[in-house]
């Protein structure tokens, strides 16, 4: 196409790549690339946009081959708008594979430091996953900006003082990721302390401190709550039948959100009523039996809902727009459940609001209502019912029954 009409077909990228659930961070990322690469196109002339203008751009402004199958994390970010939108221009869809690892080009002061941590400090971690890999070099890049726009252009000048303040930024972030912004932060603190290029450490900056588990009193919802949740779902659409058999898994199942991601067709047993898994946590195996909440939104599903997808024919959860590919990343199944809160009229509070808030109160409410806690953690899934006495801490019925009267 010429590049009038490719100029003029931007837009409708962004709009599918929004509409496919892609976050802001991605979709910052991709209209930053996109309207770079049409001001290169300009300025060097380009007529014909296609595979040979994209590698030149490449080449020319960040100096890598677009056709390599092995990119760092920020060169797949640039390149992945502009392969998408030549691709949804020839066939109206495109491969979509999220890049959790995308991140914006660091200051050129901090690419030096940028650049080690790609490949001395995660790169040589070769016992974690590609995706931990990318979440920690997508923080190491957002913690670089920022002390660099605070004026920090020189990381010997580091100080905590510049830490605090950045994680005194992170604002709207659920506590979870939190705790991984300051456990990223802390090794790579350690990292640049050890190689001198800073003067203090990690440990110094975030001290571990430990503490009880049962320290913690879990999100809970009553059974008034998520019943509303469940009726929130208009489950006449495809989308609805969907997020109605999320809900239901975790609310009637207590599965665990990476669990549900995993599902697929094969493990379940129609005959038997039961979901046989081998969980993601624990590796051990467990049988969840199948109540009649899920077993008709699963059903309804299957049946009526779910696309078949030529890449993923046997995993339950598949996306509802094309590409029909697996929904695998269990932070999708989060979403769903604070949407399926909000058009419930639920308020969290300082609950969480997320698929283990579900697994907290379902066990909760089987507690009050006197199932004995090893029968619970059978549910559950938990190794010893020491893991399951967590829940006592919400069991404010019974708790009350232990109270002291106070003398007069």
């Amino acid at each position: 196409m010429d590049i009038r009409e490719f100029e003029s077909f931007v837009p409708g990228v962004l709009e599918r790549m929004r509409a496919d659930g892609y976050g802001e961070a991605t979709m910052g990322t991709a209209e930053w690339v996109l309207g770079w690469f049409l001001e290169y196109c300009r300025e060097e002339g380009v007529g014909d946009v296609g595979e040979a203008a994209v590698a030149d751009f490449c080449a020319r402004r960040f100096g890598f081959a677009a056709r390599e199958s092995k990119l760092l994390p920020t060169q797949a970010a640039i390149r992945k708008p502009l392969l998408t939108a030549l691709e949804l221009y020839r066939t109206g869809s495109y491969c979509k594979t999220h890049q959790p690892g995308a991140v914006h080009d660091v200051p050129e002061c901090m690419r030096g430091v940028y650049s080690l941590v790609i490949t001395d400090l995660v790169g040589e971690q070769r016992e974690i996953s590609r995706k931990t890999k990318e979440r920690k070099v997508w923080i190491a890049a957002k913690f670089l900006t920022f002390v660099a726009e605070a004026g920090v252009c020189d990381i010997s000048a580091l100080r905590m003082e510049d830490v605090d303040a950045f994680v005194g930024s992170l604002t709207g972030y659920a506590p979870e990721t939190l705790r991984c912004f300051r456990g990223s932060l802390r090794e790579l603190l350690d990292w640049m302390a050890g190689l001198g290029m800073i003067g203090f450490s990690g440990r110094m900056a975030f001290p571990v401190l430990r503490k009880s588990n049962r320290s913690t009193i879990l999100s809970y919802y009553t059974k008034d709550e998520v019943e509303r949740m469940i009726a929130s779902v208009d489950n006449s659409t495809r989308r609805g039948k969907l997020y109605l058999l999320a809900i239901s898994l975790f609310a009637f199942t207590g599965m665990r959100a990476g669990d549900v991601a995993s599902l697929r067709l094969s493990d379940i047993d129609w005959d038997a009523r039961l979901i046989r898994i081998v969980q993601q946590k624990t590796k051990e195996p467990l049988d969840v039996p199948i109540p009649d909440e899920v077993l008709y939104p699963l059903a309804d599903y299957v049946r009526n809902a779910r696309p078949d997808s030529a890449s993923d024919p046997d995993h339950l959860f598949i996306t509802v727009n094309a590409p029909h590919t697996r929904m695998a990343c269990p932070s999708t199944f989060g979403r769903i459940v604070a949407r399926c809160m909000e058009a419930a009229g639920i308020e969290p509070g300082n609950r969480h609001h997320g698929p283990h808030s579900l697994r907290h109160s379902l066990a909760t409410n089987m507690l009050g209502a006197d199932v004995p806690v090893s029968a619970i953690s059978d549910v559950l899934g938990h190794d010893s019912a020491k893991t399951t006495e967590i829940y006592l801490t919400v069991d404010l019925a019974h708790a009350r029954k232990l109270a002291l009267e106070v003398p007069l």
